[in-house]
């Protein structure tokens, strides 16, 4: 006989993992983390008790192991990768004391992968929107904003968010 399991793992940063799955038939089976079972299920419908779970950073295995009253199995394995720290961010240009010539700066630097960066040099907003930090390299151009082209000193604030909205300044 024919059934399917699909899992879905809801990664929630501060409260942990949310595992949450649904099968077509009546099924018995465990759900393990890292290979150890964290909790046997019957399910008599076709909607899994919701699981959460508390989990370190890191990669971890999560498994749904399910079984019908013919002895029909289906296994779910699915990595997941907790994170739940600000991003790290490095910033190589402009150093610190550099010289400004001409109307623009190029910032560069290294960070998470997927993170958003954006940018003020003396509380005006720089214009980040083309840097691209799929590896989490990254390097660009950036012009300095008219409204304080004539200040001698300038003061360049560099932020990463990830994807949880957690920063780096």
């Amino acid at each position: 006989a024919e059934f399917s399991v699909k899992a879905v793992v809801c990664s929630v940063p501060e409260d942990g993992i949310k595992i949450e799955a649904v099968t077509d038939k009546n099924v018995t089976g465990k759900i393990l983390i890292d290979d150890e079972i964290v909790s046997e299920i019957t399910v008599p419908g076709t909607v899994f008790p919701v699981y959460y779970a508390k989990l370190e950073d890191g990669e971890h295995q999560i498994k749904i192991e399910t079984e019908t009253e013919d002895g029909d199995t289906r296994i779910v394995d699915e990595s997941i990768i907790v994170d739940t720290t600000a991003p790290d961010l490095q910033m190589f240009t402009p150093e610190t004391g550099t010289l400004v010539t001409g109307n623009g700066i190029t910032i560069s630097g290294q960070t998470e992968p997927g993170v958003v960066l954006s940018a003020t040099i003396n509380d005006a907003d720089v214009d980040m929107s083309a840097v691209d930090t799929a590896t989490g390299s990254f390097e660009t151009n950036v012009a300095i904003p008219e409204t304080i082209s004539n200040d001698m000193i300038y003061e360049l604030i560099l932020t990463a968010e990830d994807a949880y909205g957690r920063k780096t300044i």
